[in-house]
């Protein structure tokens, strides 16, 4: 739906500027947005997207400074107002949805006690009205069994649930203009998809406004009426979606559009099948208290030298399998054979030899990596637990052998993971995976939360890799462009069990099942070019 714009924008910024020591995170932004229009602001990490966020209702923490501009909302600029002015117009008229829906909750409250406080912080309603209006507006977000999700706590609702549960904090006092920090980042495909159609439900029923924040050129072409590109803390180019996608001009946007291409193209096909590595036979996990198995008699196989990938929607089941792969979960039935042996029977002495051969990369490595460790140290302790190196010098020579094998510089190895980007850090974390030159890698979600550009090289060096290793990757992934771009093989996981399983070919060219189909018309939506 493309939006009628009136006269005057809703949502006027002028020459933004915001300053960090050393650095200016934004620098002379312009920009508006219109009555009930759609407005991404996409570039890769760093670009000065989150902090040009903040800015608008001055946000942005201390030691940062909007030095410079203005931000006209209803004939007034929001950065000279007073402080009890701008409460007024924050999460009242302008509200936010952070990617982090579960740090924005309090852990210790119901769901619609949130929200009903929110509600009650701007409008003059009683309690038992407010508790009503939450309910109201968990189903309003498509959040099923409204009334029974608003008595639950955060932790015991799902991702996707939890941040429904943030768009109808947001909309408590029936907002203008929702600012979307990248909301759909970690999300399955279905849950993106679900939310995407949210804030479209939203424009239409309420002329709901939105500035959409994201790394992701192909959301951003899913739902903008208008795409801002940014780079060093600068507009570098704007338009349509379909005017971006098609012809970008800027080096910053031909840079998001190849990466998004790069996303999209098939894997080079099966390997030859040499011996099998990695064996699941009719395994099963139930963790204490749950309703059902997170794991369900799953039998499945990974070859040498094969990229086999799980994917399926969160709660699936991918995690808990990949963890009792490498024995950080036991099984509550079944068996996991590593090289024909059976881990469960594995003495520590031989498990530790085993786990030479056997590494996993988190899904998140600035909490994978300790913050009080260098990075060389960070990479050499595996050489040091498993005694492959005899002297200082030889585990430091290897630990810059792999630095330049991930694409860093040998200087690295003396900075903090603080001190690293995104991207950086996941490079260390698949170095440190690399260490002992294992025969298996088990690549947990290893791109979530990167930006386009960086899931890219990324995915590059893991083939590169790959290739030069002979390794097999056993790839869990919720991002199916990602799976298309690694898998040889996949395995569609849903409710604990194998619904499919098939050549990466196959489940893309005739998936045979139906929620294989529904989590390819999922990711679908975001990568087709948008018409009008």
């Amino acid at each position: 739906m493309r939006s009628c714009v009136g006269a005057d924008p809703l949502l006027r910024i002028e020459g933004l500027t915001t300053d960090f020591p050393g650095h200016r995170a934004v620098d002379g932004v312009s920009f508006s947005v219109e009555r009930g229009s759609i407005v991404a602001l996409v570039g890769s990490s760093g670009s000065g997207k989150t902090v040009t966020a903040l800015s608008l209702l001055r946000l942005v923490r201390e030691p940062g400074r909007v030095v410079a501009g203005s931000v006209w909302y209803g004939g007034r600029d929001l950065l000279r107002l007073g402080e009890p002015e701008l409460r007024a117009v924050r999460g009242g008229r302008i509200a936010t949805v952070f990617q982090d829906p579960l740090g924005a909750l309090h852990p210790s409250m119901r769901i619609g006690d949130q929200i009903a406080e929110a509600i009650r912080a701007h409008l003059p309603v009683g309690a038992q009205e407010a508790v009503a209006r939450a309910v109201g507006l968990l189903a309003l977000t498509g959040t099923p069994l409204p009334g029974e999700r608003a008595r639950a706590f955060p932790h015991q609702l799902s991702s996707g649930l939890r941040q429904r549960a943030t768009i109808a904090m947001a909309l408590a006092a029936d907002p203008e203009i929702l600012i979307a920090d990248e909301p759909t980042t970690s999300l399955d495909a279905i849950l993106q998809r679900e939310l995407l159609e949210l804030f479209s439900r939203l424009r239409r029923a309420r002329g709901l406004s939105l500035l959409l924040i994201t790394h992701d050129l192909a959301i951003a072409n899913s739902l903008a009426d208008q795409v801002l590109v940014m780079e060093h803390g600068q507009i570098v180019e704007r338009g349509s979606p379909g005017e971006l996608l098609g012809s970008p001009r800027h080096a910053a946007t031909a840079r998001l559009v190849t990466s998004t291409r790069v996303l999209e193209t098939p894997s080079p096909g099966p390997r030859a099948v040499s011996s099998r590595l990695l064996e699941f036979d009719r395994i099963s996990r139930r963790f204490e208290g749950a309703q059902r198995h997170a794991v369900e008699d799953v039998s499945l196989h990974v070859d040498a030298g094969e990229t086999l990938a799980l994917v399926g929607e969160s709660g699936s089941g991918k995690t808990t399998l990949g963890r009792m792969a490498v024995r950080l979960l036991a099984p509550s039935a079944g068996s996991v054979r590593f090289g024909g042996a059976d881990l469960a029977s594995l003495e520590p002495a031989a498990l530790r030899r085993v786990r030479r051969e056997l590494q996993i990369i988190f899904p998140d490595p600035a909490a994978a990596l300790d913050p009080r460790q260098r990075v060389g140290a960070i990479i050499g302790e595996p050489l040091r637990v498993h005694r492959m190196v005899a002297t200082e010098e030889q585990r430091m020579a290897r630990v810059v052998e792999l630095l330049e094998q991930v694409g860093l510089e040998a200087l690295h190895a003396l900075s903090y993971p603080h001190q690293l980007s995104g991207g950086q850090r996941q490079r260390v974390a698949i170095a440190r995976a690399l260490a002992t030159r294992p025969r298996l890698v088990i690549a947990d979600e290893p791109l979530t939360a990167l930006d386009v550009t960086t899931q890219a090289e990324i995915i590059e060096l893991l083939g590169r890799l790959q290739a030069a290793t002979g390794m097999s990757l056993l790839l869990i992934a919720h991002d199916l462009r990602i799976v298309r771009r690694l898998a040889t093989r996949v395995a569609v996981m849903r409710a604990g069990q194998i619904v499919e399983l098939a050549s990466a070919d196959q489940i893309y060219r005739n998936p045979q099942h139906p929620y294989t189909r529904s989590l390819l018309s999922a990711a679908l939506l975001s990568w087709k070019p948008r018409s009008g």
